[in-house]
Parts: C-alpha cells; structure tokens; sequence
C-alpha cells in the first residue's frame, strides 16, 4: 500500500511538471519552479524564491532567472499583487529564450554537413538577435540578420536579408522567418 501512495505522489508531482509550473515552500521562502521545454522535451528548470514579509508585502530572495530576461520589470508590474500574472509572464520569457536557442542549435545541426555551410552567430542573451550567413552554390554570401524585439516571443520581430553585390528582393523570404520557427523558415526559404 505505500508503493502505491508513493507512486500517486510521484504521478501528482508529473502532472505539475507537465503544467511548467509549481509552487513549493523551502525553508523559510516561498517559491516557483517554472519547466522549460522545447518540442516535447524538458529543458532546464528556473526557480524564483520569495520571502512573505506580512499580509501582501513579499520580495524576491533568490532566483535562477538569467540576467538579461527583465525580472525586475516584470516584478515591478505584478510581484507580489499578481503572482499569477507575475509567473505567466517570466515564464513567456523563459520559454521564449529557451526556444530561440533551440532552434538557432537546430539550425546548427542541420547544416553541420552542409556543402554550402552556414556561419551562425548570435547574442540571444543581451540584444535578442541572430545573424547567419548561407553560402549559396553561386558561390555568393546571404546575410540573414533576426532580431527579437520582443523577448517574450520565440520569433523575430525584424528580420533582414541581404546577398553581396546583389540588388535581390528578400520580402518573401523575410516575411517566412517572421512567421516561422528558424528551421521551419530556413528550409522553406533556402
């Protein structure tokens, strides 16, 4: 009988991780567990801890929150007043960024065999923009410049493309990476 109790904490504990989000108590702190995940794998896991000081009076502790994701901003707006709210939104960060950067190692895969490489850089991190370069079999160079204004969105909100000594129009190719996953957009594009 207490196999079978373990095992239907075990499942409870599933079904909160399945959800992305789980509130705990450690110590004498508060506190959020929030799941990344990408294409139906589990990432990292990001954890925001509080102390309560009095009725509605709560500040941030600890976290594990990556410095260039505007926790201060978000608390400011819905900590402690909102904390629905407060972690909805981290957390539409934090699967956003998680989700560019899967996708940029995607890319980085499929053209890891690639005769016409591509040379990929980016600074996820701080400004939200990837830049690539696709050599096509003419020989020539497109630049491809993506920039997540929004870093609450896995796709980018600006998106320029240029070839060298080229007046071609990219629209249609800017537009597809506007409106899809960097692989997906990649191969419809290229």
């Amino acid at each position: 009988m207490e196999a079978a109790a373990a095992r239907c904490v075990q499942e409870v504990i599933g079904y909160y991780r399945l959800a992305g989000r789980t509130k705990f108590k450690f110590q004498n702190y508060e506190g959020i567990r929030l799941e990344t995940f990408y294409r139906q794998s589990y990432c990292e896991s990001y954890y925001v801890l509080w102390q309560v000081n009095g009725e509605d009076r709560a500040a941030i502790a600890k976290h594990t929150i990556p410095n260039f994701i505007p926790l201060e901003r978000i608390s400011d707006a819905f900590f402690p007043h909102d904390i629905d709210t407060f972690v909805r939104v981290l957390h539409d960060f934090l699967l956003a960024y998680v989700s560019r950067r899967e996708q940029l190692d995607e890319l980085k895969e499929l053209c890891k065999d690639n005769p016409n490489p591509i040379a990929a850089s980016s600074n996820l991190r701080s400004r939200g923009t990837i830049i690539f370069s696709v050599k096509t079999p003419e020989q020539s160079h497109i630049d491809v410049e993506l920039i997540y204004g929004n870093l609450a969105s896995e796709l980018p909100t600006k998106v320029s493309i240029t070839e060298a000594q080229s007046s071609r129009n990219f629209d249609a190719e800017q537009q597809i990476f506007l409106e899809n996953k960097l692989l997906e957009a990649y191969k419809l594009a290229f």
